[in-house]
């Protein structure tokens, strides 16, 4: 069983086709404060979270000020 098969979205796709995925995949280890993507990046990949939780956070265009707007959990 692969990691992928526990998140919801993938847990009807066949094995073949999530080993495909995770020999795809790259891993990214991240800790707080780091940045995984940025507003107004390409939209050319998709993230999981494995573990863990992330933050989805806007600055302010006026005084640079972050303001949490969403938190994801693991899947």
């Amino acid at each position: 069983m692969t990691a992928l098969q526990s998140v919801p979205i993938f847990s009807e796709v066949h094995e073949d086709t999530l080993n495909a995925l995770v020999t795809a995949a790259e891993v990214k280890e991240l800790v707080r404060g780091d940045v995984l993507f940025n507003e107004g990046d390409e939209p050319n990949s998709l993230h999981i979270v494995l573990s863990g939780r992330i933050a989805i956070v806007m600055i302010s265009g006026v005084d640079d000020r972050e303001s949490v707007v969403a938190l994801m959990d693991s899947g």
